[in-house]
């Protein structure tokens, strides 16, 4: 492996040990690629935790200058773009108690506050997760904040387009909302889901209101609002990050395989293990048939990084209810057990290069042909 990809890898996790931090010294004093690494860390979504950790040790000199004023740039453009997201959320989060809704603020804003320091785990949307009976009001609440969708699904005349959009996703269409701030132009957006990613298509049984009712707080800026118990938490980034890795249309839009993906998942089972026991977290899992998901981000966060003892008494459960891993290489499984393909390139591959994308859209052409009726983001 490159000492670029090392590097991105370790500049990638919420926190350095003392361990990290020797090695982030060590190859610190080698002739690299800064070019390469600044643009991987940009397709990872890590720029913000990378230049915090190379800032924090003292390493913002071994950076070119052309690089390190891009770092910069990205930087204070995150840091401004989170503080629009607060300003935005704090105030749907009290207009959403005042209507009794039940909702949970997920994954970005609430590692930002678990895991990561300041400002440096960067979200492009804020994801909610609601009952299925609220959305309407939802949709009024967000609506009196400017933020609108352009797709209401009662709406969608074309019956196809409705059944791919109901039966592919685990969310209701996108909301946005466009903002300037000093002559910049803020694009803002909120997810606003109802279930986990593959949710039908993999057969999990998850019901929301557990994850609704059993929500903890956590306080921001003075501002309380709720988040998933920290088990149901790992859990949904795992379905999350599954879907990513192994969905055609996710693959194809660069998504799969993100640092900052598996290094939520492996930051939260390291830092958070003390407050639930693996036992109930397997209990979690094997109750909501969500085996597969957890034991593909658990293994693949093994062959990333070192793990503790926390990671592996997990995994070596779910090993114990596993007999077929052919998964673990496998994509398209939004298409059913007859549409599933097999990964021809490796791990590293699929984290540095651009073969893997590739890969998909050559094996996959008539499925990525197919969603681009449907889903906007993928060009014909």
């Amino acid at each position: 492996m490159y000492l670029e990809y090392e590097l991105i890898i370790l500049l990638s996790k919420p926190q350095l040990s003392c361990k990290d931090k020797e090695v982030l010294l060590k190859l610190s004093n080698t002739n690299l690629n800064w070019k390469m690494i600044f643009e991987k860390l940009k397709r990872h979504r890590t720029i913000s935790i990378a230049f915090y950790h190379l800032k924090i040790n003292n390493l913002e000199n071994i950076i070119p200058c052309e690089i390190l004023k891009e770092f910069k740039e990205k930087f204070e453009r995150y840091k401004v773009k989170q503080e629009l997201y607060l300003q935005e959320i704090n105030c749907i989060i009290k207009e959403f108690q005042k209507s009794h809704i039940k909702f949970c603020i997920l994954k970005g804003k609430v590692l930002q506050e678990l895991l990561y320091p300041i400002n440096t785990r960067t979200y492009k949307d804020i994801d909610i997760l609601i009952n299925k009976n609220d959305y309407f009001e939802v949709c009024k609440i967000l609506g009196e904040y400017g933020f609108f969708n352009n797709k209401d699904l009662s709406r969608i005349e074309n019956k196809k387009e409705r059944l791919f959009l109901l039966l592919n996703t685990y969310e209701f269409p996108e909301f946005k909302k466009e903002l300037m701030v000093e002559n910049q132009k803020f694009n803002l957006y909120i997810d606003v889901q109802h279930t986990h990613t593959l949710s039908n298509k993999m057969g999990y049984v998850i019901d929301s209101s557990n994850e609704l009712n059993q929500s903890e707080d956590i306080i921001v800026n003075d501002v309380k609002f709720p988040r998933q118990r920290i088990d149901y938490l790992l859990l949904h980034l795992c379905t999350h990050t599954f879907g990513d890795c192994t969905t055609i249309s996710e693959i194809v839009l660069g998504k799969a395989f993100r640092l900052r993906n598996f290094g939520d998942i492996f930051g939260l089972v390291e830092k958070y293990s003390d407050e639930y026991s693996s036992d109930c977290f397997y209990d979690l899992v094997r109750q909501t048939h969500t085996i597969k998901p957890v034991y593909f981000c658990l293994y693949y966060c093994t062959q990333i990084y070192q793990v503790s003892n926390a990671f592996k008494k997990i995994i070596k459960k779910l090993e114990n209810q596993l007999t077929d891993y052919s998964f673990i290489n496998q994509y398209g499984f939004e298409n059913g057990s007859d549409g599933v393909l097999n990964w021809e390139c490796d791990l590293v591959s699929k984290l540095f290069s651009d073969e893997s994308i590739n890969e998909v859209k050559k094996n996959a052409k008539n499925n990525i042909k197919k969603y681009s009726n449907y889903d906007t983001r993928i060009s014909k």
